[in-house]
């Protein structure tokens, strides 16, 4: 809903994302220098066949679709008028009916705003960005009103900064946090109706006033009778019975999208979401993910969850211990509490490598705000990293979860033959470059170079580095829209983990340790599966098997020795700057880098 013209080919598609992402791909006049002579020709024939009575024709296709659209809700609603459930039809409706608005006004600004476009106008990229940030607002004020699902996707959105523009993402960005809020009426009538009983009589002192708000739920203060200070989760107050209408009503957009630009495909979304919410709509579900997760954490003394009162819990509330902690993304609080930026952002990289390596239970949704960081009661300048929102959760098989760890030992190694391999047994398939692209962010030259450095596979932090990552996206929108189609869905959870990964690694400096950390966890998951297989077998096979698991461990952990004693070697080199001849230090610096 965010394009503005139907263009029936492949190229004509490109072109246009490339339009739209130009003013986050460059805000100067160099990306538009770059483009030869030939295209700019090219572009500008193109353009010229999309006269006044094209956007038009658009413009009528979309007012049909809305004007039947809403005459066949209203009737519905008229015939259902003495449903139990009227008020949440009528509030779907209302949803719906907006999104459709938004929807509109949003296609038609761009075919406005499109309409005098020239790839040699001087004022292309601010009248581009303007309309960048005039329709991310709409798309702000919808997800704040619709509230729920909404808000849900605009979070999600609002990461995506190396794929989307920057005006999309810096507005939709108060998402993470600035939540809708319920008024204290329904708070209490939820409490009645779950637990029995008012808060006030549950507790001894109750906050009438939300410290938090997320996208399902908003979360008070209490205190339990016994002096226990408790974070009380609540869900807002119907979301479950609208949760089958907006999830229609995305899936209708969707539709839409696809009917007006058939290289956009993303039912895999809907799909999704409708496996996905129900479960997020479940505290008792989400209690019980949060206990099996510190079940698995049980030998580590680095990581918690809240504990659960379940006496005072239900399926739409949710009552835990309160947990103090600085934001994952707030590094001058980590230091003013002794903590290090680094050692905390090592060891939330371990955190979800054991997940997703070795316990095949992966928290799906780590942005910033459901993880919390303090120092370690016996260990003061230790980090405890505390997990929150446990309501996504996806299990990996044995099978799935080999097959990732041996994609990403091969990605470590530079193996193009086992990325190949690995990608046919996660049903990627010919899609093999792209995935391994969308999983590091880095060209394919980078991922099979063969160079000791794994700084290769690092995303850099720089702007210029982002907008190269955005230009790409643009170019292979058609492939990444297959691609993620075809996935299995416990991989498409992956790669929104990995999205969320990479945020907080921005968030604490992109740290150069990720890579190991992931390197040396997919390493010993291969290992274990290994010994496990040579286990089965005679007494010639066990040993054959426990020699390749440790040949192949080894394998991996001599990387890591080779960077970094490649690492010691440029620091060693830059200290010697200031006490060798400038040519030698130049002529040995060629050598060993």
């Amino acid at each position: 809903m965010l394009t503005p013209l139907k263009i029936s080919s492949t190229h004509h598609t490109r072109l246009f994302c490339q339009l739209f992402h130009s003013s986050a791909i460059s805000h100067n006049w160099r990306w538009f220098s770059s483009t030869s002579a030939g295209e700019r020709t090219l572009n500008k024939r193109i353009f010229s066949k999309l006269d006044k009575s094209g956007y038009i024709r658009s413009i009528v296709r979309l007012t049909g679709i809305a004007t039947v659209s809403s005459f066949a809700l209203g009737f519905y609603l008229y015939r259902n008028e003495t449903h139990e459930s009227y008020a949440t039809w009528t509030g779907g409706a209302l949803r719906f009916l907006r999104s459709l608005s938004v929807g509109g006004m949003i296609f038609g600004d761009y075919v406005w705003s499109m309409k005098g476009f020239r790839l040699v106008s001087d004022n292309m990229v601010s009248d581009l960005h303007d309309t960048h940030q005039r329709c991310a607002k709409r798309l702000l004020e919808l997800c704040r009103k619709n509230g729920g699902l909404y808000i849900k996707i605009g979070q999600h959105i609002a990461q995506l900064d190396y794929l989307l523009p920057d005006e999309y993402c810096h507005t939709l960005l108060p998402l993470v946090d600035a939540c809708p809020t319920q008024p204290l009426s329904d708070v209490y009538i939820t409490f009645i109706e779950d637990l029995g009983s008012t808060p006030d009589q549950l507790f001894s002192f109750f906050d009438s006033n939300p410290f938090a708000s997320a996208s399902l739920a908003q979360v008070h203060t209490a205190v339990t009778h016994s002096g226990q200070k408790v974070a009380v989760k609540l869900q807002h107050r119907g979301l479950k019975e609208a949760a089958k209408g907006d999830i229609a009503t995305v899936a209708f957009l969707v539709d839409i999208a696809a009917f007006l630009f058939p290289d956009f495909d993303y039912q895999w979304l809907v799909t999704e979401i409708r496996e996905n919410l129900p479960k997020e709509l479940d505290f008792i579900h989400e209690a019980r993910n949060a206990e099996r997760c510190r079940t698995n954490f049980g030998n580590r003394l680095d990581v918690t969850t809240p504990d659960i009162f379940w006496n005072l819990s239900s399926s739409r509330i949710l009552t835990m211990s309160f947990e103090e902690g600085c934001r994952l993304d707030d590094a001058e609080s980590m230091k003013s509490v002794g903590l290090a930026p680094a050692d905390v952002s090592r060891i939330v990289s371990e955190v979800f490598n054991e997940q997703i390596f070795l316990h095949g239970f992966v928290h799906c949704d780590p942005h910033i705000g459901n993880i919390l960081v303090r120092p370690r009661a016996d260990k003061p300048k230790s980090p405890l990293i505390v997990m929150l929102d446990h309501g996504l959760y996806r299990e990996l098989s044995p099978d799935l979860r080999l097959s990732y760890a041996k994609m990403w030992r091969s990605i470590v190694l530079g193996d193009k033959q086992g990325i190949i391999e690995s990608s046919k047994a996660l049903g990627v398939g010919e899609y093999y470059e792209l995935f391994a692209q969308l999983l590091t962010t880095r060209p394919w030259r980078d991922i099979v170079s063969s160079e000791v450095d794994l700084d290769r596979l690092k995303m850099p932090s720089t702007e210029e580095y982002r907008l190269r990552i955005q230009k790409y996206a643009v170019s292979a929108v058609t492939d990444i829209s297959n691609l993620l189609g075809h996935l299995p869905r416990p991989l498409l959870l992956l790669l929104k983990t990995n999205d969320c990964l990479r945020s907080v690694d921005r968030a604490l400096g992109a740290p150069l340790n990720t890579f190991i950390i992931t390197a040396r966890y997919c390493a010993k998951a291969i290992e274990q599966a290994e010994l496990r297989a040579a286990a089965m077998g005679h007494v010639s096979e066990r040993l054959l098997g426990h020699f390749r698991a440790r040949r192949d461990r080894l394998t991996v952990e001599f990387r890591i020795f080779l960077f970094r004693f490649y690492i010691w070697l440029n620091i060693l080199l830059h200290a010697l700057k200031e006490f060798l001849p400038k040519g030698f230090f130049i002529q040995r610096q060629q050598v060993y880098s």
